[in-house]
């Protein structure tokens, strides 16, 4: 004779809408668990596998950076007059800049650095994750403009990649830069570009 348990777990099995229930209580189990595995793995692997450099929009290796990532992803490149787009970096932001030539003319030229959001790219052979992020309320000095911060996320554990990065970023900065003079006054705090950069030619003919 069936007892009262016998006959509940019997009708409960012959249930389709218990034995529903049950399988997807079952799968939600399941998906929570690898869900927070796979949580656990991620945070090991960026602990102990994963190298990462922030670059502060306020720090003088800022720019370098930027131009460094466009110059260095540009697989192909577009060709338009002396300005040349990376055709790996489909999205960029344009930085303006004005020079003085010995002529006297003003010349606009136009720059192209990654944009704000993620991006990759490779460099010695390692695959490096960059986000570009801009804090919408924070400012920062007295120009007003908003912080910015590129980070660099790449496997490895030898911090000596980033140091060689940094170096060679600032060396083409250099490069580029070069026969170009530069004058800064201090506004309070800062010290800001005045009028436009000049030859080093034409420099030394009006000191002269």
């Amino acid at each position: 004779m069936e007892t009262m348990q016998d006959l509940a777990a019997s009708a409960l099995k012959d249930n389709p809408y218990f034995s529903a229930g049950a399988g997807l209580f079952g799968v939600g189990i399941g998906m929570a668990a690898l869900r927070r595995i796979s949580q656990v793995v991620n945070l090991l692997v960026r602990r102990n596998f994963t190298l990462t450099l922030e670059v502060a929009s306020h720090d003088k290796a800022y720019p370098w950076v930027l131009h460094w990532i466009t110059m260095k992803s540009s697989g192909s490149l577009i060709k338009g007059g002396k300005n040349s787009i990376g055709g790996a970096s489909q999205h960029l932001s344009v930085e303006t800049s004005v020079v003085r030539t010995e002529g006297g003319r003003i010349k606009a030229a136009f720059g192209f650095v990654p944009s704000v959001g993620v991006h990759y790219m490779f460099y010695q052979m390692k695959l490096i994750r960059i986000e570009r992020v801009r804090a919408q309320q924070s400012l920062q000095g007295a120009s007003m403009a908003p912080f910015e911060s590129v980070t660099l996320t790449t496997f490895g554990r030898d911090a000596r990649f980033f140091i060689d990065l940094l170096e060679e970023a600032r060396e083409k900065a250099v490069a580029r830069d070069k026969g170009w003079t530069v004058v800064y006054k201090a506004v309070g705090s800062e010290w800001r570009q005045f009028g436009y950069p000049t030859s080093t030619a034409e420099t030394f003919r009006i000191l002269g």
